[in-house]
């Protein structure tokens, strides 16, 4: 059961487990070409390898500081 307040009440979506490139695969093993993703995010794809690199190593340094306070150079 999920948390989650979905955009429709009447129906109930698919449970998203995992995504590799272009694709989400949900629950059952159904494979989805994931077609929703916002433009700025959805050349990327899920899990590439460069990107979750990059994604490490900030983390590592600074997971998150609000922008009311602080900046940083990254």
């Amino acid at each position: 059961m999920s948390q989650i307040i979905h955009r429709s009440l009447r129906t109930t979506p698919a449970v998203a487990v995992s995504a590799q490139g272009a694709y989400i695969t949900d629950a059952s093993g159904q494979r989805y070409l994931d077609a929703c993703g916002g433009a700025a995010v959805s050349c990327l794809g899920h899990a590439h390898p460069d990107v979750l690199a990059a994604m490490h190593r900030q983390i590592d340094r600074l997971a998150y500081t609000h922008t009311s306070f602080f900046t940083s150079d990254t």
